[in-house]
């Protein structure tokens, strides 16, 4: 079972436009998995490090929609501590820091309702974190030697001044508003991510009530079984008894006949009552 949240349109929006600056640098997204767990020791979440990955399948605003990335971290969790994982989910943020602030914000969420479990796990062609992005390459590993970046020309008069002046403000105006969208991106996300924590606690919750109605039922029935099998004993057992006393009596009375029969009158007497 896989549980995701949901972003609203503008979320996406602003989430697709946060991390196309990253995507555009390497190929690579920063992302992180999760997924949970109800057992007999109680409710599990189970979190991977943040490492950088090239995705198969673009994810939705900050949503890994990978299949094969989710189903490989759910075979991990199984591998490392044995259990199935209900619903696994992978996500992503614009750069390391965000996402690092994203899974310390999981852990202080949902350290008091679940038991946090760490799964060491790094996919095939994934890197750590403590990568340098910009020496990832599109569809490739870190690169044998950085390129440098081309020297800006000299400004050849007081109007290229200016203009080159202005063009950073704008550039910084806009970059500010890019990091207040983002913010607000990410304030979104992770009030949707509370809820879908809070859905799945609650589901998880549901399912340990099941069971332990499950385990009544049972229970009952193996009670009732149990007096069922100790009745029939019983019964078995008065009617052995009866069995025997019959024929105890049966054989007294045919040397009571033989002794009557040979004149002893007083072992004369009418034969038993079965």
């Amino acid at each position: 079972m896989k549980i995701a949240p949901i972003l609203s349109a503008a979320a996406l929006a602003f989430a697709s436009a946060a991390l196309s600056s990253a995507q555009a640098q390497s190929g690579y997204y920063p992302v992180f998995c999760q997924g949970i767990a109800v057992g007999s020791g109680g409710n599990s979440m189970f979190l991977s490090s943040g490492f950088y990955q090239a995705l198969s399948t673009p994810p939705e605003g900050y949503l890994i929609t990978d299949a094969t990335l989710t189903a490989d971290f759910a075979k991990a969790v199984k591998a490392q501590t044995g259990e199935t994982v209900l619903g696994q989910t992978c996500y992503t943020r614009a750069d390391r820091q965000e996402l690092e602030a994203f899974i310390a914000t999981t852990r202080a969420s949902n350290g008091g309702n679940w038991k946090l479990v760490d799964v060491t796990w790094l996919p095939t062609g994934a890197y750590p974190l403590t990568t340098n992005l910009a020496d990832l390459q599109p569809g490739g590993g870190p690169s044998s030697r950085a390129t440098p970046a081309p020297a800006a020309p000299p400004a050849s008069s007081a109007a290229a001044t200016a203009r080159s002046a202005e063009a950073d403000r704008v550039a910084i105006e806009l970059r500010q508003r890019e990091q207040a969208e983002r913010r607000l991106a990410i304030a979104k996300a992770d009030e949707e991510l509370r809820a879908v924590n809070a859905q799945q606690a609650q589901m998880a919750e549901a399912q340990l009530r099941k069971n332990a109605e499950e385990q009544r039922i049972f229970e009952e029935k193996q009670r009732v079984y149990e007096e069922r099998q100790r009745a029939f004993a019983a019964a078995e057992a008065k009617y052995q008894a009866e069995v025997k006393a019959a024929a105890e009596a049966r054989r007294k009375w045919e040397a009571d006949v033989a002794a009557c029969q040979a004149g002893d009158t007083t072992r004369c007497a009418p034969a038993p009552q079965p």
